[in-house]
């Protein structure tokens, strides 16, 4: 969330757009909510800038430096690989009907994002409204994105007073909560993704030599943070590559 209140009304607009967003999107939540509300958020932040006399080229950076494709032809290239069968016309492929429905979405995604972007940003480039180019930006996130938990407050509340132990008010809170906790099976925290511009440049090896260690949202500093841990020493310039399948 905090990706869209960095740059100026235009960026807060996002937060008014979620119920719309989603509401549009409520057939599709469960496959799509998350990379459509980042990628909405991300354009959010390139209209501001544009909206501010920023040109284009410099509004989507760094977002145009990721590797990006059209996020429908990336679910076709899943379908296509999955289903083969004889080759036909697409619109007489077994998956075309559910297919043309993801398509369909970003359509209508597109069409609620202008709506709200041209009421608060009159007189922005054309093609950044358009459905292929939030479709570029869904396929962005959809190829750099990586989950991340976020802790809930209550759980840095209780760390916290972990740390006085022994303290009237950590035993009075470990014995009020202690046994609520229990039968939730702990604390939830909030999934979702988030894109780290360093790590999404990372290539993938078959034999990496390094490993994603924790995606989360650090109490102290209050954003999500991605740490990499070593599988083998590591020489001199040499690459630094993950598994992308793990």
């Amino acid at each position: 969330s905090g990706i869209a209140g960095k740059d100026g009304a235009c960026g807060t607009a996002i937060r008014s757009l979620e119920p719309a967003l989603k509401a549009a999107l409520q057939h599709f939540l469960t496959t799509a909510e998350a990379p459509f509300l980042l990628a909405a958020r991300i354009l959010a932040v390139i209209v501001s800038r544009l909206a501010n006399g920023t040109p284009f080229d410099v509004a989507a950076r760094p977002f145009s430096l990721l590797c990006h494709r059209p996020w429908t032809s990336i679910i076709r290239a899943q379908f296509e690989g999955s289903r083969a069968g004889p080759p036909v016309a697409l619109a007489e492929q077994p998956w075309y009907r559910e297919w043309s429905g993801y398509r369909d979405m970003v359509a209508e995604a597109s069409r609620v994002l202008g709506d709200v972007f041209q009421a608060q940003c009159p007189a922005l480039p054309q093609h950044v409204l358009t459905a292929e180019y939030f479709d570029e930006l869904v396929g962005a996130v959809a190829l750099n994105s990586t989950a991340v938990g976020v802790f809930h407050p209550f759980e840095t509340y209780l760390e916290r007073v972990g740390m006085v132990r022994g303290s009237d008010c950590a035993v009075a809170e470990q014995k009020k909560y202690g046994d609520l906790l229990a039968q939730h099976g702990g604390i939830p925290r909030a999934e979702g993704i988030g894109i780290f511009l360093i790590h999404s440049t990372i290539n993938h090896s078959c034999a990496p030599n390094a490993e994603h260690a924790i995606y989360r949202n650090e109490p102290a500093h209050q954003q999500a943070v991605v740490n990499l841990v070593a599988l083998r020493r590591i020489e001199k310039d040499d690459q630094i590559t993950i598994s992308y399948l793990s």
